[in-house]
């Protein structure tokens, strides 16, 4: 009874089934055309070399080839030879319009695989050693026209040995190529986290202004150029240049997703919009480009083995540039984002603007919301309004959308606590920072609308005393400009203003004097003890 009962369903319902089954299957094929085109599905590819040698079935380090054999100079070879066709083709217009000869493509005074120079050499000796150099950090050759200029940018905080020896490795070799470039070394100057994928987009900007350049060149400051024979050039599409390196056994066990030292023309660069503003903190934005490399339509190339491998400075990890705990939004497919936030939305300042002998210095700042606020070394206990996991730039956001808050804490660079009010006294702390507001408490209206007005002097807690002062709204002002001033009393008999650290729950009577305090601060009552007042009620003072 209960199969024929199903029989008879199944007959009743089959065309309904069929008719879903087709439409998810259209769905399905719809939206894998659709991620197709987008370039979600496209595989990276090494540039050049697959297309002329088959393809081994083993990788070239699993066959334990050394990297100094025979087999290997022959295969490096025959790139060379391939990338000399393409390069004449791309400069070919040069090549008519260029009164002077070009460069070679592929100089004959390349070294191939080298040691690089780890030496700790001092500045003086490493400028006295490239008289060639222009200030800036510039240089063409004599003798020929480059066919490319480039411009390498690298971001860059605290790590001055090894900028050193970086830039004893990479101006021989980019002279050896024959490229007419500029080294820009773009510093962080605020806040305390940092942000590279910013730097870069900063980087970009400001070499736009600064020189003409075809090629730029993402370059981190601890990994060292093994191989001249790897061209610093941007004749294709977006390059991961540094995809074999030492700590990772040349690519055995692992390959990173896009970074380290890559490579974009200066067209493509702007396609893809740059690198997101919103990684403060190591990790993500190299994956988040290989995401917008991806939707722009491109596909991600890489030079062979055989002639490109870096070795990497060993260095221990920075402090100020924690893991970033919301890296993996990275790994979200985000189109609407890539369009938004990047390169075109990039805010900054340019602290300091310097051509060195070896490179040119950029102290920058990245202009968000972040730059509202006074990075204060420790934290500051009690005052919280509330906590919230979200990324650092979201935590100065929340504090300036709301009217009470006048700093927050960043815990553990993951948690963050917006204050009614900073501590005058920064406790240390080793996973804590205090951001303290910049913007004067009260901009709009009169500097008196956020105080509350109460008879009498208040005993204690003098941060400094003001005589001649004209009335209570230049007392205000004075006080919204200090951050630990929580109110004042003004006394019409001398003119005079005398600013607060904490406010009183009962004033004293005192002929002509006024108490002007703001609700939800400290208050002193007089016994050595503080409370917290909201909307005149007294609350225990939370630690």
């Amino acid at each position: 009874m209960a199969v024929a009962l199903l029989v008879k369903l199944l007959k009743r319902s089959a065309k309904y089934v069929l008719l879903l089954m087709f439409v998810s299957t259209t769905a399905l094929f719809l939206t894998f055309a659709a991620q197709s085109r987008a370039g979600l599905f496209e595989e990276d590819r090494t540039f050049f070399l697959n297309d002329i040698i088959p393809v081994p079935t083993q990788p070239l380090w699993d066959a334990k080839v050394p990297l100094n054999s025979s087999e290997l100079e022959r295969r490096a070879a025959i790139f060379l030879r391939k990338y000399e066709d393409e390069c004449r083709k791309k400069t070919a217009e040069l090549e008519e319009t260029e009164t002077e000869p070009l460069c070679p493509c592929v100089p004959g005074g390349l070294f191939g695989s080298f040691q690089p120079n780890t030496a700790e050499t001092p500045w003086s000796a490493l400028a006295a050693k490239h008289p060639e150099l222009a200030k800036g950090g510039r240089w063409k050759p004599a003798n020929c026209t480059a066919r490319q200029r480039v411009v390498v940018v690298v971001p860059y905080r605290d790590r001055d040995k090894h900028l050193r020896i970086l830039l004893q490795n990479l101006h021989p070799v980019l002279q050896r190529q024959h490229l007419e470039y500029r080294i820009l070394v773009v510093e962080q100057a605020f806040p305390h986290i940092f942000n590279k994928a910013a730097l870069m987009n900063i980087g970009f900007r400001l070499a736009m202004k600064l020189t003409n350049f075809d090629c730029v060149v993402f370059h981190d400051v601890d990994m060292l150029p093994a191989d001249d024979r790897q061209p610093y050039t941007c004749f294709h599409q977006p390059t991961h240049m540094g995809a074999y390196l030492d700590k990772f056994l040349f690519g055995k066990s692992y390959v990173p997703m896009f970074g380290g030292v890559t490579s974009f023309t200066r067209a493509d660069y702007v396609r893809v919009n740059g690198f997101s503003n919103l990684f403060w903190g190591w990790g993500g934005e190299d994956d988040d480009m290989r995401k917008r490399i991806a939707a722009a339509k491109f596909s991600i190339y890489r030079y062979p083995l055989e002639v490109s491998r870096y070795r990497m400075l060993h260095h221990g990890h920075d402090q100020r540039n924690p893991v970033n705990p919301f890296r993996a939004i990275a790994y979200r497919y985000r189109p609407l984002e890539y369009i938004r936030d990047g390169l075109s939305n990039i805010k900054y300042r340019v602290h300091t603007n310097e051509e060195r002998p070896l490179y040119t210095w950029l102290l920058v700042e990245p202009v968000s919301s972040i730059s509202n606020y006074t990075l204060r070394n420790g934290t500051c206990k009690g005052h919280t309004m509330y906590a919230v996991r979200v990324p650092i730039q979201r935590c100065a956001e929340l504090c300036d959308a709301n009217e009470n808050c006048r700093a927050f804490v960043y815990d553990s660079h993951v948690w963050c606590l917006l204050k009614r009010h900073p501590c005058r006294q920064v406790l240390p702390s080793q996973s804590q920072r205090l951001y303290v507001s910049q913007h004067v408490r009260n901009q709009n209206g009169d500097a008196l609308s956020k105080y509350r007005r109460r008879a009498g002097d208040c005993d204690g807690g003098d941060i400094s005393g003001h005589e001649g002062v004209a009335n209570p709204t230049a007392c205000a002002e004075k006080c919204d400009k200090l951050v630990e001033c929580v109110g004042f009393v003004y006394t019409t008999n001398k003119s005079a203003c005398y600013l607060k650290l904490v406010s009183c729950v009962k004033t004293s009577p005192k002929a002509g004097a006024t108490m002007y305090d703001i609700i939800g601060t400290y208050v002193y009552i007089g016994n050595g003890k503080s409370h917290s007042v909201y909307n005149a009620v007294v609350c225990p003072r939370t630690a």
